[in-house]
């Protein structure tokens, strides 16, 4: 659903609430057909909150992942995808990471600050010693 709910619709709010935690992420992360929906929609954000644990692990816009059958993908492959899903996000939108990292990601921290600082918006991460 690609409309916005009046602050004073709380039943409206509620339910997409609800919704969002019965949603339970698996199979990787396509950051790409997110930033695909924000640009579809009528009225899009300007702000965004991107809550995430690292670089997309999936592309394009279904969930096949880009680089075959590997089980993992490489630092440099999710960095690709970064990219790539840049290029499908809107402009005038300010980006605001909140980044909980994985080992593995080595590009994660210096990519999404610069998305952040690029568009206006706000880095956050925990200090080194997280979880």
């Amino acid at each position: 659903m690609n409309e916005w709910r009046e602050i004073a619709d709380m039943d409206g709010i509620n339910v997409g609430l609800a919704n969002l935690v019965a949603l339970v992420p698996d199979n990787g992360t396509n950051l790409n057909q997110a930033f695909l929906a924000i640009s579809s929609m009528e009225q899009p954000p300007d702000n965004i909150f991107l809550i995430t644990d690292g670089l997309p692990t999936l592309g394009g816009t279904d969930k096949t992942m880009d680089f075959g059958s590997f089980e993992k993908i490489s630092p440099e492959g999710r960095l690709d995808l970064f990219e790539k899903a840049k290029r499908n996000l809107p402009a005038n939108i300010r980006i605001n990471v909140l980044l909980l990292p994985l080992d593995g990601d080595p590009h994660a921290a210096a990519e999404y600050w610069d998305l952040a600082r690029s568009t206006g918006g706000a880095f956050v991460t925990p200090t080194k010693d997280w979880p």
